[in-house]
């Protein structure tokens, strides 16, 4: 309201007041016209005193009237002198709204990137690997079962069931280096993996393997080992996650209680697959997954408890002392289609000397070997990020395993061994 409005306001508020409470009846009624007939004349000189009274008197009340509306005006011209010296000095605090054109320019001038910047900086990360025509090494974050930084979100059961054939052989020289016996196996195993996401970036895992191992010894016939293996519980702890970095990073921890013994066949006992001995491992993984591209580094220290295997030939116990191994790897994976992938990878494990009893009571120095293992896989989405089918293919190449005693006559070396892996593998998750 401006201050026209507000003084007419005021003026017509404080005449309707004067009118309402300052007017009397008489003034309020009309006067009874002068004119009229012979009997309105006669009635004397006393009505005609009392007329002009009457008149008098209202007169009067209408100066007073007046005089009130011009002490009303003096008012109105105070009042709004006020307020203009009011918005005089408010001026600078009080803004103008800019009409809608002005402000359609200032949203298209601000949301406008600067044509000179690259890319990199007027888009965010997650935003550019969304870019259908990108490129395939753009960054994602994402859970993909079968990719190697795979994790369960929290809440979720994962699992994968594997089987696998393997055959590997080895040969086994005396002292001299002469050849004196030739071995070779087929295994047959089946394995579960079972997780569950207790956070986005913490996970708990079981593992086990169930095997049928026989071996076949030239001159000597088929020895079976079978069983389970010692089952393994593990964690993983995503320390940096790639959807705040550049790279995931987690830390893997896994141990291996001594559930089942180990015990060395003979022709017709059957041994067992167990290692004999408890076993830790930790494991620190760098990964960094692309729109089309997994590829992840990792390295791992290994320590072998104290191992005892039962030699059923003759009843006795042969014993391995504690040791430590240490492995470094590299995984990867490369997505075909949405639901066709590939993956390659591959470690090396260093293993450390460790003092050897034989079951004969031998004492000597047992140089394991160092080996490497060179994994594939092909994997098909049945249902995405649900169900996936894998074909596995695995290859281990060993060095030399020797036993070393202080008579060079007892001394054994296991050359040439090797192992291939064929399997099929299905990864799901349950909820």
């Amino acid at each position: 309201m401006n201050c026209g409005s507000i003084k007419v306001f005021i003026f017509v508020f404080f005449m309707f007041l004067t009118l309402l409470t300052g007017c009397p009846k008489s003034f309020a009624q009309p006067v009874s016209p002068t004119g009229g007939d012979d009997s309105s004349i006669s009635k004397g000189t006393s009505d005609d005193q009392a007329s002009e009274a009457s008149a008098d008197e209202s007169l009067k009340q209408i100066h007073d009237l007046e005089l009130k509306m011009e002490e009303n005006s003096k008012r109105l011209d105070a009042l709004e002198k006020a307020i203009n010296q009011a918005n005089t000095e408010n001026a600078p605090a009080v803004e103008t709204a800019p009409d809608t054109n002005t402000m359609i320019q200032q949203a298209s001038a601000q949301a406008a990137p600067d044509q000179t910047a690259p890319a990199s900086q007027t888009a965010p990360r997650e935003q550019v690997s969304s870019i259908k025509d990108s490129s395939r090494f753009d960054p994602i974050s994402m859970r993909i079962i079968s990719d190697p930084l795979y994790l369960p979100l929290k809440g979720q059961f994962y699992g994968s069931t594997e089987y696998d054939f393997s055959r590997n052989s080895y040969s086994q020289d005396n002292y001299l280096g002469k050849e004196y016996a030739y071995d070779k196996s087929d295994t047959n195993e089946v394995s579960q993996d079972l997780e569950y996401g207790l956070t986005d970036d913490l996970t708990l895992r079981f593992y086990d393997e169930f095997q049928d191992d026989r071996r076949y010894v030239a001159g000597e016939g088929e020895y079976l080992f079978i069983g389970f293996i010692n089952p393994e519980f593990g964690a993983t702890y995503r320390m940096i996650d790639q959807k705040q970095y550049p790279v995931d990073v987690d830390l893997i921890a896994n141990y291996y209680p001594d559930v089942f013994s180990e015990k060395a066949a003979t022709p017709d006992k059957t041994g067992t697959v167990a290692s004999g001995g408890q076993k830790i491992t930790l494991r620190e993984a760098v990964g960094r997954e692309m729109r089309n591209l997994t590829i992840q580094g990792f390295v791992e220290v290994e320590y072998q408890g104290k191992e005892k295997t039962e030699i059923l030939a003759d009843d006795r116990d042969a014993e391995d002392k504690a040791s430590w191994a240490y492995v470094f790897g590299l995984n990867t994976q490369i997505r075909i289609t949405d639901r066709f992938s590939v993956n390659f990878g591959g470690a090396y494990t260093v293993a450390n000397n460790m003092d050897y009893t034989s079951s004969t009571g031998l004492s000597g120095i047992h140089v394991p070997a160092d080996y490497s293992d060179f994994d594939t896989s092909l994997n098909y989405q049945f249902i995405p990020d649900r169900l996936v089918g894998s074909l596995t293919y695995t290859r281990n190449v060993d060095d030399d395993r020797k036993y070393l005693y202080a008579n060079v006559v007892h001394d054994e070396i296991d050359r040439k061994y090797s192992q291939d892996i064929f399997g099929i593998k299905f990864s799901y998750l349950f909820n």
